[in-house]
């Protein structure tokens, strides 16, 4: 199943830990063997999109399954030259990692992590990015965003909300304070409002 690597961790001394999200899983922990040669090795990084194929779980068995093999995609590296790149990024993957999402929407949501992480690769404005990245997220797993949070925003940050979303980012001016303002307030209302987990 093809996936994107939201987290990795080392685990004991012959595993990484990965985090990922899927089509068909939504988000899944699994192991990897740490490689022993010296070249030719594929390291699983943040970000990538992969290839992965999972062993079977064994009848009552608990904790993470382990990948047979893992095949690399696409690896964004525009994304680790850029510090708020890096940032915002890793901050959408923190979310989507630490939030189930219904099974129906878990499509929508993989195409949204793969726009998402393409736009931090090679768009500007990261923060708009992000921004943008929970509006659709929030929209996506059928939360009120519209209805409930943007309509409640005073006149100003209605008018500041608006024309981030609807702005190409490479035409973006809303200043960067008042982008992360916007997000202050999204995130907030996702995690106080609607039991997301954001850090």
């Amino acid at each position: 199943m093809k996936v994107f690597i939201l987290g990795r961790a080392v685990h004991g001394e012959k595993f990484w830990l990965i985090t990922t999200l899927s089509e068909e899983e939504g988000v899944l922990s699994c192991l990897i063997r740490q490689s022993t040669k010296k070249t030719g090795t594929i390291v699983p990084d943040l970000f990538d999109e992969a290839e992965l194929s999972l062993e079977r779980q064994k009848a009552g068995a608990e904790g993470p399954r382990f990948a047979k093999e893992y095949t690399l995609l696409t690896r964004h590296t525009g994304i680790s030259g850029d510090y708020a790149g890096l940032v915002y990024a890793s901050r959408f993957a923190t979310v989507l990692a630490r939030n189930a999402f219904p099974p129906d929407a878990r499509k929508s949501v993989f195409s949204l992590c793969r726009n998402a992480i393409s736009a931090f690769s090679s768009k500007p404005r990261k923060d708009a990015t992000y921004f943008k990245s929970l509006w659709l997220l929030a929209r996506e797993c059928g939360l009120p965003v519209r209805e409930d949070w943007f309509e409640s925003l005073p006149f100003d940050d209605k008018s500041c909300a608006s024309r981030v979303l609807k702005t190409p980012l490479e035409a973006l001016d809303v200043p960067v304070r008042e982008a992360e303002r916007m997000i202050s307030r999204i995130e907030y209302w996702l995690a106080h409002e609607n039991e997301f987990s954001i850090f």
